[in-house]
């Protein structure tokens, strides 16, 4: 595993504060329609996801394909979508992105068809991200994978159907 020859530690103190609030229902109560979610990244990028009933999960589109997992050949699944919005700017003739990942900003979550607006914010890079509801309270998220995407402010844009 190239974690640990890197010396990258692969558990965490007991104490460790992910900023995540887990419950087994998140589907928001006063959420709009989320049956269909494309997130356009940019002019090159865009990803659609389309939730399952039958399931409760989403499963995603992108580059013509969907997500399969590379070890089972299986479709990937999210419970969660969670796009949030930052600044972001090229930086060079590449299309390389610097992407403001601290302070605070807004976005989305989706989860059971459904979605709500969302606030983020992180204090620096070692803080976790803590997502919040209109009220300010912290958001809760279902317990199961997550898709976390990041548009640009000025640029991305998030379809709900």
């Amino acid at each position: 595993d190239c974690a640990e020859k890197l010396g990258y530690p692969l558990t965490v103190d007991k104490d460790y504060n992910n900023g995540l609030k887990f419950t087994e229902d998140a589907v928001p109560e006063n959420g709009e329609s989320a049956q269909s979610i494309e997130v356009d990244y940019s002019g090159y990028k865009s990803t659609k996801f389309t939730y399952h009933e039958d399931t409760g999960l989403y499963t995603a589109f992108q580059h013509g394909n969907d997500y399969y997992d590379g070890d089972t050949g299986d479709k990937v699944t999210f419970k969660n979508v969670i796009v949030i919005s930052a600044d972001t700017k090229v930086i060079d003739s590449y299309g390389r992105l610097d992407v403001n990942l601290t302070g605070t900003g807004t976005g989305y979550f989706a989860n059971g068809g459904k979605y709500i607006e969302i606030s983020w914010s992180r204090a620096d890079l070692e803080s976790p991200f803590e997502y919040t509801l209109a009220d300010g309270s912290p958001l809760e998220i279902g317990v199961g994978t997550s898709y976390i995407g990041v548009i640009a402010t000025n640029g991305g844009n998030v379809i709900f159907e």
